[in-house]
């Protein structure tokens, strides 16, 4: 993958467009902020697949007869659990250190947010235009690709899999 650097505009809280650059970081930065994010988003990830999303999931790519909106509703506090984890998972995590990694190759109105006065100019009493910025940083650095490549491995493998649960092989083991 190529550094391009990706360009956007964000607005402040006081509603004005501010303009962003985003490279994304060398492949021995980004390694140890991948692993923090799987980190942090592994735990909510698997409440929530194993409970109602991870039936809806199974559902809609089975074409099973399920009842979709009564799992929908239930997974309303499947997410509130979830997002508690990432908080409680983030505050072991540093996110101050994590934040300031993800930005570090970020440039608001071409000042380098990795210098802290840059940073605490841009971003005090404007901390919805900070979390937006960590957003396309991730979305810039792929930063999430590990989990679509973990789960569309799981699902395929899960596929391919064949359930033994009644097998003579597995009955002759138990015996």
């Amino acid at each position: 993958m190529s550094r391009a650097t990706v360009e956007f505009v964000l607005q402040n809280a006081d509603g004005e467009d501010v303009n962003y650059s985003v490279t994304p970081h060398p492949g021995s930065e980004a390694l140890g902020i991948v692993f923090r994010i799987v980190h942090v988003a592994a735990k909510p990830l698997g409440r929530l697949l194993e409970g109602n999303l991870g039936r809806l999931l199974e559902a809609v790519s089975s074409s099973q007869d399920v009842e979709i909106s009564d799992l929908i509703d239930e997974l309303d506090l499947q997410l509130g659990d979830a997002l508690g984890d990432v908080f409680t998972i983030l505050q072991d995590a540093d996110p101050a250190v994590l934040t300031r990694e993800l930005l570090a190759h970020t440039y608001r109105e071409g000042r380098s947010l990795k210098q802290t006065k840059n940073f605490d100019d841009a971003y005090t009493a404007n901390y919805g235009e900070m979390l937006e910025a960590c957003v396309k940083s991730v979305k810039v650095n792929r930063f999430l690709g590990l989990f679509r490549t973990s789960i569309g491995s799981l699902i395929q493998v899960q596929e391919k899999v064949p359930d033994t649960t009644n097998s003579p092989e597995r009955n002759e083991l138990s015996a």
